[in-house]
């Protein structure tokens, strides 16, 4: 089963795409998505 959460990232974070490409390459077990909104998907599976 997979869940999904959205974490809105503004004001407290904004990523650069160096910074997002280093969180995803640090939690290679992670999907992010990034969102053109300042909004990171994050979708795990649940087992």
């Amino acid at each position: 089963m997979m869940t999904s959460y959205t974490l809105a990232l503004k004001p407290v974070l904004d990523l650069t795409d160096e910074q997002f490409f280093q969180l995803c390459r640090g939690n290679p077990d992670l999907k992010f998505e990034r969102k053109a909104i300042p909004e990171l998907e994050l979708d795990l599976d649940i087992v």
